[in-house]
């Protein structure tokens, strides 16, 4: 079993970032490079998450935190916050919560 830590950067974040990645584009019509700039990471990386360029690991993780609808509010509200910590603050909470709730093996 991992430190918890170590599963928060390698396998909960991610799978928060493509959980909301898809949703910003699917349901918000968003661009990848807004995406990006809207929570923090690089494009390219929007576009791997987007393509399905992610770790079984992660993708088993995506899953199960889908199933819960978390994602969708995260979703919601990222695309209609205005400012970096705002954002944070709500990538944040979903990953404190799939964590505390143990979502994610």
């Amino acid at each position: 079993m991992e430190i918890e830590c170590i599963n928060i950067t390698k396998v909960i974040l991610p799978a928060v970032r493509v959980g909301i990645a898809e949703q910003l584009s699917s349901k918000y019509k968003m661009k990848q490079k807004d995406i990006a700039a809207k929570i923090g990471i690089a494009q390219v990386a929007v576009s791997k998450y987007l393509s399905g360029e992610y770790s079984r690991k992660v993708g088993r993780a995506v899953v199960k935190i889908r199933a819960t609808g978390i994602i969708d509010n995260a979703a919601e509200e990222i695309a209609n916050a205005d400012n970096a910590e705002d954002i944070r603050a709500v990538v944040n909470r979903v990953c404190s919560k799939v964590a505390y709730d143990k979502l994610v093996d």
